[in-house]
């Protein structure tokens, strides 16, 4: 209900289960919804299978949910039928997951474009990705390529991954 109450249409689920979902989950970043926790997201590129609930909610409490959750959730995965309705959930985009193996293994920053080729993402794909994790926190942008006059968002800008959430990061990149 912590969901539906952020939403327009406050009506409660009219069903919930258990269900194992398909795919492996990682955590990344922190919730402020969820006072600190890790926030959760499924690797829908990496089969395996993750426990969860599904919710019988409406299609426009869905979106509202989605868009509430913003920028990290920008994904719809498709999970099957349940009683012949659609069951649905949103998650992360692949490049996120990408993008962090490719800051993490290498010794030196990296450019947004190296990003997005090392990736095999768009340009604007990289630095969607570049944006969501410097808010989580995960990288920043190299004090040198700010010093140069790159902005975060220009191909040139270099990026590395934060110190402090190197262990965390390569916890992700395992699991």
């Amino acid at each position: 209900m912590r969901y539906i109450d952020r939403c327009t249409d406050k009506t409660p689920p009219k069903a919930s289960e258990p269900h194992q979902f398909p795919f492996d989950i990682y955590f990344a970043g922190r919730s402020r919804i969820w006072n600190g926790g890790g926030t959760a997201f499924l690797d829908d590129s990496k089969k395996g299978f993750a426990f969860g609930r599904i919710y019988k909610i409406s299609g426009s409490q869905f979106d509202e949910i989605q868009q509430k959750e913003g920028a990290n959730y920008t994904k719809r995965v498709y999970l099957g039928k349940k009683d012949n309705l659609p069951i649905y959930t949103f998650t992360a985009e692949r490049n996120d997951r990408q993008i962090l193996f490719c800051l993490r293994t290498s010794e030196h920053g990296v450019s947004l474009q190296d990003l997005a080729d090392c990736a095999g993402c768009t340009l604007t794909a990289a630095r969607e990705s570049a944006k969501k994790m410097r808010d989580l926190r995960l990288i920043r942008q190299d004090s040198r390529s700010i010093q140069a006059g790159s902005r975060a968002s220009d191909r040139e800008a270099v990026y590395y991954t934060e110190r402090e959430m190197r262990d965390l990061i390569d916890m992700l990149l395992v699991i």
